[in-house]
């Protein structure tokens, strides 16, 4: 697998913070952020299977935590 293969979602409930995030990792060469996802909710529901992801631990109906822990 080539760097570049690397597949990043991101959750956050601020959208400014979640495209600023999605704007640094798709800057790079390595890395592409495929969605960023206001709403943890909305990331179980898609069952998006990312090879990282980048989560607000803090957010205001479920932590980040609780959205990637079985």
């Amino acid at each position: 697998m080539e760097l570049n293969d690397f597949r990043v979602v991101v959750l956050e409930d601020d959208p400014f913070i979640g495209e600023v995030l999605r704007s640094m990792v798709n800057s790079t060469k390595d890395f592409r952020c495929e969605k960023v996802y206001e709403d943890p909710v909305q990331f179980l529901a898609a069952d998006d299977r990312p090879d990282i992801i980048l989560l607000d631990v803090v957010m205001p109906k479920m932590t980040g935590l609780d959205a990637i822990v079985p």
